[in-house]
């Protein structure tokens, strides 16, 4: 190839991916389905590595959700009900990935609401067989197809706008059940009042669930580590760990350990 020769087709491959990634938002905007990686390459005559790039890329700047093996539309109704975008992407990601390599086989699993927790239950990637109790829209969709794990979902009122169902009746299912481990998001991290929340029952639940787990671990990017007048709070239990990222703030970290973190788990980014 010469080297005028190599430009052009550098430009040639590069229209050649923007309008295969192009069609696959169109395939995904049409159906009501997770679209499989097989399914996808078979398609469009590409390797799956090169599907799973193209959706990596695809969901990086918002455009797709992942599922396990597959992908569906960033806003179907039927999994993100309200309507929420993830924001800190890629910390989230380092986060749920250092949690999931805490949970160990045969395990119990509460798991909390979230665009963390989803990012968790994606990280599982089905490699282990666990029982995974929720109230998170997003984690149970991430985790239908994984068919190592059992999904038990908490009954009770279905939060919208908050992709999560709370009330009384989850709390009551809580109260039958213990887990090896305890994963919560939150939208707010404080050391005097504990994990923040957008609504009272979201908060009663957080409380209920840390209550049920012999380890409980806190999952807040750096962004979340700043005290700020939300009105709704669960306290921190007194054994708890916090997995953040590296970009958090070293003296909000000295506070939290003061306040009860037993220790600080830093995900590189």
């Amino acid at each position: 190839m010469t080297a005028t020769e190599e430009p052009r087709a550098r430009r040639a491959q590069n229209r050649k991916v923007v309008k295969r990634r192009a069609r696959i938002l169109e395939l995904l905007a049409g159906g009501d389905a997770p679209l499989r990686n097989e399914e996808l390459a078979r398609h469009f005559g590409v390797s799956l590595a090169t599907i799973r790039r193209d959706l990596s890329e695809l969901e990086t700047s918002g455009e797709l959700s992942r599922t396990y093996g597959g992908a569906v539309s960033a806003h179907p109704e039927f999994l993100h009900l309200g309507g929420i975008t993830p924001t800190n992407l890629a910390r989230k990601k380092a986060i749920a990935k250092r949690a999931a390599a805490l949970i160990a086989d045969d395990s119990l699993v509460i798991l909390d609401a979230g665009t963390t927790a989803e990012q968790l239950s994606f990280a599982l990637d089905n490699t282990r067989r666990i029982t995974v109790i929720t109230n998170g829209i997003r984690p149970i969709n991430a985790l239908a197809l994984q068919d190592k794990v059992t999904v038990v979902v908490l009954g009770g009122t279905l939060d919208i706008a908050h992709d999560s169902i709370t009330g009384v009746d989850a709390e009551k299912m809580l109260e039958s059940m213990h887990g090896n481990y305890a994963f919560m998001g939150a939208v707010q991290i404080s050391p005097e009042r504990g994990i923040g929340s957008l609504s009272y029952e979201q908060a009663r639940l957080k409380t209920q669930m840390m209550a049920h787990a012999s380890q409980v671990y806190v999952m807040a990017d750096a962004a979340k580590l700043h005290n700020r007048p939300y009105p709704y709070w669960s306290p921190f239990p007194k054994r708890w760990t916090l997995i953040t990222d590296t970009d958090a703030d070293a003296e909000m970290l000295r506070r939290l350990q003061r306040s009860g973190a037993e220790e600080i788990l830093l995900a590189k980014v």
